[in-house]
């Protein structure tokens, strides 16, 4: 599916319409993709928070960063179904076409009038803080848009601790010392640094199981039921 085709089916289409659409992406797998845009969202609210952000003085960005989390992946849902919904690992050419979702996913919020924080994180999500990555780009460092280097860390945290299609979800400890590993080459350091310090982190690790993000950040209207600020 090309760009051209994608924004045309999602021109001025309201958020709630876009969140249909990520419900439907993975139905009768046991997977949501829009349950894992409301996680990520919650868990970087969670790191803003920790970075001393408030709901007084930050609320734009702290918008920006919710709707960041609960649509950094919805150019998924462009994917075709055999590629999107296959329960074994990816091959190599599958894995092109589902990188591609940073592109759609750019272009279906830029046609829908989201913020540009928001399209950022979507394009710019899977850019490594040291370089590389997807899509190919010459950003690295504090050149990639903050939302996107804080949904990174939210998105990798969460996305390898969940349930796929294709794989179970691995270990808390082992997810987090991956996390750790990669400070500073496929993440930001700071941001890295400022997850290892929240009570959320703490009680994921002791418990082995991810806690409700909506617990820790109740001061910024979270409503994990929804994903919308209350």
């Amino acid at each position: 599916m090309d760009s051209d085709t994608v924004t045309t089916l999602v021109r001025k289409t309201p958020p709630e319409h876009l969140r249909e659409r990520m419900r439907g992406a993975y139905r009768g797998t046991g997977y949501s993709l829009a349950d894992h845009g409301q996680r990520v969202a919650g868990v970087a609210l969670v790191i803003a928070a920790e970075w001393g952000f408030t709901s007084a003085s930050n609320a734009t960005f702290l918008e920006d960063l919710r709707l960041a989390g609960e649509f950094h992946d919805i150019g998924k849902i462009t994917v075709a179904e055999d590629v999107r919904l296959s329960t074994t690992t990816f091959n190599d050419a599958e894995r092109r076409v589902m990188e591609r979702h940073t592109e759609f996913g750019a272009a279906i919020l830029r046609e829908a009038g989201m913020p540009e924080a928001v399209i950022d994180a979507a394009l710019y999500h899977h850019v490594r803080y040291a370089g590389g990555g997807y899509p190919d780009t010459m950003l690295s460092g504090d050149a990639i848009p903050f939302s996107a280097r804080i949904i990174a860390v939210a998105d990798y945290f969460v996305a390898r601790t969940e349930d796929r299609p294709h794989r179970a979800g691995h270990p808390v400890a082992e997810v987090w010392a991956d996390l750790l590993e990669n400070r500073g080459v496929w993440f930001d350091p700071h941001i890295v640094d400022t997850f290892e310090r929240t009570a959320f982190l703490d009680e994921a690790r002791r418990a082995g199981c991810v806690p409700d993000p909506s617990r820790f950040i109740g001061g910024f209207g979270y409503n994990r039921s929804n994903g919308i600020a209350a």
